[in-house]
């Protein structure tokens, strides 16, 4: 998802946590169905995971993808490729609720009346998997992601993104304490990423929870002039960032990060 204004094409706490929560965020520009993997059967893998043929699969036709929030995408669609994205869920509480209830209200006021009903943050663009790089994937993830040590993130303004087809506008919250580690987090997903050759993120990430969003053409106002960094008047308080989920299909996987 593009931030219009920023992005271009190129989609622990600690004893020092406490200073990098004074930093905002303009100066660091379902039921689930759970796999268990059987680390003894994934194959080890070397700096890229090859591919199989293309013509071992049959000839592709064009669907729309619903996601749980009600976005659509398009995808090529092929018998064994599956949607899948990586993310950091976002429970509810009354700081949450009070900050998705004024984004809502501002995004009402321009017209943005679609509501999203699955809170996340994106760390991936969402891109198609084949079903044989499911266990090798899931089992890279972990061992990547594993050792890193939980956070916590909160949200303290309001911006506004475009998606990757600029069919889309969404009004979102900003990550911003700890944006460095999420951002550092991303980075060992990419590690993953490119070893499938799947699409990485943007070269400058910019975490952010989406509230609300409409379709749009790009003479629409907000496209033209797009909100950056308003400040929130409810600014919450730290959500824990403790597990890192990833969607391939309709199975979710996880890991749990290292406990303080």
């Amino acid at each position: 998802m593009d931030l219009i204004f920023q992005y271009e094409s190129g989609d622990e706490r600690s004893s020092s946590d406490s200073e990098e929560e004074e930093k905002s965020c303009s100066k660091v520009v379902k039921k689930i169905k759970i796999d268990k993997i059987d680390n003894n059967k994934v194959v080890s893998t070397a700096d890229e995971i090859p591919d199989l043929p293309d013509d071992l699969f049959p000839e592709s036709i064009k669907e729309e993808l619903v996601l749980d929030n009600g976005k659509k995408r398009l995808f090529e669609h092929v018998d064994g490729n599956y949607p899948t994205y990586v993310y950091v869920k976002i429970p509810t509480s009354d700081d949450i609720n009070a900050m998705i209830e004024e984004v809502g209200s501002i995004a009402k006021e321009h017209d943005v009346l679609e509501v999203v009903d699955d809170y996340h943050v994106s760390l991936s663009r969402v891109f198609t998997m084949r079903e044989h790089h499911i266990d090798t994937f899931t089992s890279e993830m972990t061992t990547k992601l594993k050792n890193i040590k939980e956070f916590t993130i909160n949200f303290e303004t309001i911006s506004t993104f475009v998606n990757d087809g600029q069919s889309r506008l969404f009004f979102s919250a900003n990550v911003c304490r700890n944006v460095d580690k999420l951002n550092d987090t991303i980075k060992k997903i990419d590690q993953v990423l490119k070893q499938f050759k799947f699409p990485v993120f943007y070269e400058t990430p910019l975490p952010h929870l989406s509230v609300n969003w409409k379709a749009i053409e790009p003479t629409d106002p907000l496209v033209i002039n797009p909100i950056k960094d308003m400040p929130l008047k409810h600014s919450t308080k730290s959500t824990i960032v403790d597990t890192i989920y990833w969607k391939i299909g309709k199975y979710e996987f996880f890991v749990n990060l290292n406990k303080q």
